[in-house]
């Protein structure tokens, strides 16, 4: 090769060269999003959480539940022994109306609920009066013999002592209910002994009231 001929190859080179090294054009447009790939395989399991708090403590339990029904006895009356002077007052002078249920004296925490509605009526055409209900309890030993008197439990329906007893026209016969939750004394009781609770009441002085059919139920139930 000749001497012009490398020069003239030389000259091409260099053309070439600078042809081949312009500016960068624009970026292009994003082109358009692929197809969504399928879902993958199920992870392992993850590890167990903590326990969470404790809940709120339920409602009160029914340790024991026991039903009574029969006709009422008669109703005590208490004379007056100074006239005008209430003495069917605040429990005294009450005795059960023989209807009554024998239950396991309740524990600590422990309460009883007592609900009884029973019948009385005027006897004949007399109006009947000075009549007070209550709900009481009584000590009953193993044997079975009562201790001490039956004690008002505070529930009452009608109060001689208070001016409000109870008062029927004659020729009419209603039913009373009375219900609470009692706490009896049991400091005195032993092991074995029972605590009997019931409708309970007395007439002050003068009252002609006849008694008819009742139902009782006593339940231990547990308290907070």
């Amino acid at each position: 090769m000749t001497s012009s001929q490398r020069s003239y190859v030389a000259v091409v080179g260099v053309l070439l060269l600078a042809a081949c090294s312009g500016t960068s054009g624009a970026q292009g447009s994003q082109g358009p999003a692929g197809a969504q790939g399928s879902q993958g395989s199920t992870g392992p399991q993850g590890a167990q959480g903590a326990q969470g708090a404790q809940g709120l403590k339920g409602d009160q339990g029914i340790i024991s539940s026991t039903l009574a029904s029969g006709s009422l006895g008669p109703i005590p009356i208490v004379p007056q022994v100074v006239p005008g002077t209430p003495v069917c007052a605040d429990g005294a002078g009450m005795e059960f109306l023989e209807l009554w249920a024998d239950v396991a004296p309740p524990a600590v925490n422990q309460a009883i609920h007592a609900s009884a509605s029973f019948d009385l009526g005027g006897t004949g055409g007399s109006a009947a009066g000075n009549l007070s209900l209550a709900l009481c309890s009584q000590q009953v030993s193993v044997g079975g013999a009562t201790v001490g008197v039956p004690r008002n439990e505070g529930i009452f329906l009608g109060d001689t002592g208070g001016g409000l007893p109870l008062e029927i026209p004659g020729n009419t016969r209603l039913t009373f209910s009375i219900a609470g939750v009692l706490a009896p004394d049991v400091s005195s009781f032993v092991a074995g002994d029972s605590v009997r609770v019931g409708p309970c009441g007395c007439i002050d002085n003068s009252g002609a009231w006849t008694p008819g059919f009742g139902v009782l139920i006593v339940q231990v139930i547990q308290t907070p």
